[in-house]
C-alpha cells in the first residue's frame, strides 16, 4: 500500500537590513547638542520596530510601519570622548539584525566670544550698559560702548545679545 507522506512548506524569511546612515562614522559632535540620527531599514516581509542605542544604552525606538528613513533626536552626553551608535531592527518573523556601529568623536562645546558696541539712537556710545548673550553670559559696556563676552555656548543655535541701559529716566533695550 502506498502511503502519502505529509508535505511541509518551509518559508525562509530574510533578516532585516539596518544601517545608521547619519551622522557618518568619524564625525565630531558637541557635548549637550542634539543631533539627528538617521536609520535606514528594510525587510523582505515586514519590519516590526527598530531600536537605537548609544554606547550600549537604549535611546529610543520607532515603529517599523512608518516609512524609512527613521529619525531619532539624540542629545550627546557630556564627559564622553566618543559616542557609538547602533540600531537593531526586528521583523515580524522574529528575525533580529544589528547595524554596524557608527563611532562619533564627542568634544566639549568650544564656546565663543561675542564682541560689539552699544550706541544710543544718536550714534553715541553707551557706557555701563548691561549686555546679556545667549547662555546667560553677561558683560557691561566700557566708556566707548564696547563689550566682550567670553565663553558663550555655541550649541544653543544662533548667538543673540540683549543690551539694557538706563538713559534719561528710561531703560533702553536693544537686540
Amino acid at each position: 500500500a502506498d502511503e502519502l507522506a505529509p508535505v511541509i512548506d518551509v518559508v525562509i524569511s530574510a533578516f532585516p537590513n539596518v544601517t545608521v546612515t547619519q551622522p557618518l562614522s568619524g564625525s565630531t559632535v558637541i557635548h549637550g547638542s542634539t543631533i539627528t540620527v538617521t536609520v535606514d531599514a528594510t525587510d523582505d516581509n515586514w519590519l516590526e520596530y527598530l531600536e537605537l542605542f548609544g554606547n550600549g544604552d537604549y535611546l529610543g525606538s520607532e515603529w517599523g510601519g512608518n516609512p524609512a528613513p527613521y529619525l531619532f533626536p539624540v542629545v550627546v552626553p557630556g564627559e564622553v570622548v566618543s559616542l557609538t551608535l547602533s540600531a537593531v531592527a526586528y521583523d515580524g518573523d522574529g528575525n533580529v539584525m544589528a547595524s554596524a556601529p557608527v563611532v562619533l568623536n564627542a568634544v566639549p562645546d568650544p564656546l565663543t566670544t561675542v564682541t560689539g558696541r552699544v550706541l544710543d539712537p544718536n550714534g553715541q556710545p553707551v557706557a555701563g550698559a548691561s549686555v546679556i548673550a545667549t547662555g546667560d553670559r553677561a558683560a557691561a559696556t566700557a566708556l566707548d560702548g564696547r563689550f566682550t563676552i567670553t565663553d558663550v555656548p555655541t550649541i544653543l543655535g544662533n548667538v543673540g545679545v540683549l543690551a539694557r541701559a538706563p538713559q534719561d529716566g528710561l531703560v533702553l533695550n536693544a537686540r
